[in-house]
């Protein structure tokens, strides 16, 4: 109540001061009516008035104006908060006031003669206060978002787009989105009515569309360390400064490209912006990324003819990722030699610093080479022979045939080893004879045997096979046979008496000799046998008149069979 009593006062004060000036006026023009034709600075002294707004919200400016006569002096306005002069003009922020509902602005006006007069005027403080935060431009088909407060709090928002066909507004409460659509300008309204009051209060915010600012960046997305490439700008309209940021990567640097190499592995990033001759601008930026093969880690070995792919190897790229840039070769191995170390190289760009090497070892299994591998083997069949004086006559041939060869396995390259060892028998000469066989005593007083005929031959052949599998670690023996000899001796038999009567007949024998061979495991099992050997014969005399015939049976090799040997056959390893 106070408040519109207050208003009321210092309205009717300002009407007081109306009705005096327009009393006076009416006074002079009646006692003077030719001064009041053409009135003169005499009459008027000095009189100064202030015009502009009769109101004010909290933070909006206003420019107040003042008008002095007679004309040509200086004005000096009272100093209030918020308060700019200059000149006959003035700016005021609105503020809330301390005491009542309006502010109190005053001018003093000082006229060319030096006299001196002054005016006030009262603005009422409007509580009501609206503001529009955002940017001021937009470019064709870019979107902006406008937001609003007001005082007091929790009002209402309207929005009003002056120009739809530049812009599109979008409101939604206190903020609205607002996208450029044709070059030009637009004024944005709003609208605050707070709780509680049917007042509202109004702003506006000036939005400028210009044309769309477009700038992209284009390149190689990842290279390998060391390697060149280039990164290139488009951008959109012409007439465009166009501006890259400093990047110790980068090279040279031509109108809408780039020339750049790094030897670091990662992730670099080049910006540049483009700025358009009205000051509208837009950046953007490239990341490129420089890789480094770390390590290769494939097959330790391979057979000659093989023929990898890349994802046999494990690759390990820094950053980690980009292995389907990497290059794997060769992948195609020969050899003719036993084994052959072949150097791989994983690699983006061939020769640069971005390469890293592994070893393979190429295996030929058809190449082979003298193992030296021996097997002794006890000669039992000449062992009977002894008796007969012919051991020496019976050889046993052992030849010996092993070969080793690399192998590939799974985790390495492994030597193994293959063959086999032959024994047979050959009998040098012959056929023998044997002179002064011993014949039993009482035998010798009838017969006396000078010589003996041997026929010796043999037969059969012993192969044993060796094979040790490297990949495995497993030996394997087998095979085995038997050697075997046979004597025959024919003779014939004379015999004299002290008579000096002759008589004759025949001496025969047959053996057979054997030794077997078997392959066990390790071992060699060797067992023999002997048949034995009688000569066998009879003898016809002519004793006084009568004829008599003698048989004669003489053991000469006793029948035995020799116990099993067993024999550790040598490693393979």
């Amino acid at each position: 109540m106070n408040s519109h009593l207050q208003k009321n006062r210092i309205s009717h004060k300002s009407v007081d001061f109306n009705m005096k000036s327009f009393f006076k006026y009416i006074l002079w023009t009646l006692l003077f009516p030719a001064f009041a034709m053409v009135p003169s600075a005499s009459a008027w002294d000095c009189d100064v008035s202030i015009s502009g707004p009769s109101a004010i919200k909290k933070d909006q400016t206003i420019t107040l104006e003042a008008s002095g006569n007679p004309s040509a002096g200086s004005y000096s306005w009272w100093r209030i908060p918020n308060l700019i002069p200059n000149g006959n003009t003035a700016y005021l922020t609105g503020f809330e006031p301390t005491f009542s509902e309006y502010i109190r602005v005053g001018v003093t006006y000082t006229t060319p003669r030096g006299k001196k007069c002054s005016n006030v005027k009262y603005l009422w403080y409007e509580d009501c206060c609206a503001i529009i935060q955002g940017g001021d431009t937009v470019s064709v088909e870019e979107t902006i978002i406008l937001s609003a407060s007001g005082v007091p709090l929790e009002g209402s928002f309207i929005w009003e787009n002056s120009n739809p066909q530049s812009v599109l507004l979008e409101p939604s409460g206190n903020t609205a989105i607002l996208t450029g659509l044709t070059q030009g300008t637009t004024t944005i309204t709003l609208t605050y009515a707070y709780p509680g009051s049917n007042s509202t209060c109004q702003t506006t915010h000036e939005v400028t569309v210009t044309e769309t600012c477009n700038i992209n960046l284009a390149g190689t997305l990842a290279l390998a360390v060391g390697q060149y490439g280039s990164v290139f700008a488009e951008t959109t309209p012409e007439g465009g400064e166009l501006i890259w940021t400093m990047h110790p990567n980068i090279q040279s640097i031509n109108d809408d490209s780039i020339y750049h190499t790094s030897e670091i592995p990662g992730i670099h990033i080049y910006e540049a912006k483009y700025v358009l001759p009205d000051g509208n601008s837009c950046s953007t930026s490239f990341d490129a990324t420089f890789v480094k093969v770390d390590s290769v880690i494939g097959p330790y070995c391979v057979d000659s003819g093989t023929t990898l792919f890349k994802s046999d190897f494990d690759i390990i790229t820094n950053p980690e990722g980009f292995n389907l840039m990497v290059n794997v070769s060769p992948l195609n191995y020969l050899t003719n030699d036993a084994f052959t170390d072949e150097t791989i190289t994983a690699s983006i760009a061939s020769g640069l610093l971005d390469s890293t090497t592994t070893t393979l070892r190429v295996i030929n299994s058809d190449k082979k080479f003298n193992a030296g591998i021996e097997i002794s083997m006890p000669n039992y069949v000449s062992e009977p022979l002894k008796t007969l004086g012919l051991s020496d006559k019976l050889d046993m041939k052992i030849k010996s045939n092993f070969d080793r060869f690399w192998e590939c396995c799974s985790e390495s390259a492994i030597l193994s080893v293959e063959g086999s060892t032959n024994i047979d028998l050959e009998v040098s000469g012959g056929p023998f004879t044997i002179v002064g066989i011993p014949l039993p005593k009482k035998l010798r007083e009838f017969v006396s045997l000078d010589v003996l005929k041997v026929d010796l031959s043999c037969g059969g052949s012993v192969k044993i096979k060796g094979n040790h599998q490297g990949c495995h670690n497993i030996t394997d023996w087998s095979g085995g046979g038997t050697l075997s000899a046979e004597v025959k001796i024919g003779g014939e038999a004379k015999a004299k008496t002290p008579d000096a009567i002759v008589l004759h007949g025949q001496l025969n024998g047959k053996t057979g000799i054997s030794q077997s061979i078997t392959a066990q495991g390790g071992n060699l099992l060797v067992s023999s046998e002997w048949e034995g050997l009688e000569l066998i014969g009879v003898v016809k005399f002519d004793f006084y008149g009568y004829t008599i015939f003698g048989s004669i049976k003489h053991p000469l090799i006793d029948k035995n069979e020799m116990p099993q040997v067993l024999l550790s056959l040598p490693s393979l390893k």
